[in-house]
C-alpha cells in the first residue's frame, strides 16, 4: 500500500504466515501519531537511527494504521 493513496484507495490485502487479511489503512496524526511513533522507536534496533532517517525527509514521516476489514 502506498501511503499517499490511503485517502483514495485505503483498502489492501496483507499476507500473513497463516493466510491473507483484508485491511483498510488510515494515516494518523497528532497525539495518536506521536504515541505510535514512540512505540515504534521502542521496537527499532537503533532508536537514534529511526529519528535520524525521519529527519532526512522534507515532510513528516507518515504513520499508517492497518485495521481489519469485515
Amino acid at each position: 500500500m502506498v501511503v499517499e493513496s490511503t485517502g483514495a484507495h485505503p483498502e489492501a490485502i496483507v499476507d500473513l504466515t497463516d493466510g491473507s487479511m483484508a485491511v483498510r489503512g488510515r494515516a494518523v496524526l497528532g497525539e495518536e501519531r506521536e504515541r505510535l511513533w514512540s512505540r515504534w522507536r521502542d521496537y527499532s534496533s537503533s532508536k537514534d537511527d529511526l529519528d535520524a532517517y525521519a529527519a532526512l525527509r522534507s515532510s513528516l514521516t507518515a504513520v499508517v494504521v492497518l485495521e481489519r476489514r469485515a
